[in-house]
């Protein structure tokens, strides 16, 4: 179920980003096999991204927890 979930997030950027950023704004005159080719590829580095944030997120004990942290980190910086 949450693998499937993951799946469907990752096809929906990807598929959003090839349509709405690189055919809309990079890449106007693109073909549909080079839209699908950018969107792969974007869905893969998303994909990676959350691998490896994942761990980080584990540790601080869920998203919210970790947003938190990295929130108050800037703050006091900015002290």
């Amino acid at each position: 179920m949450a693998l499937d979930l993951f799946l469907r997030g990752l096809n929906s950027a990807g598929t959003l980003f090839a349509l709405d950023i690189y055919k809309g704004k990079i890449n106007p005159k693109a073909s549909e096999e080079k839209q699908v080719k950018v969107g792969r590829e974007f869905s893969l580095i998303m994909a990676i991204i959350a691998m490896a944030s994942a761990p980080l997120l584990m540790n601080a004990g869920g998203i919210f927890n970790y947003l938190q942290m990295a929130n108050s980190i800037y703050m006091v910086i900015g002290l």
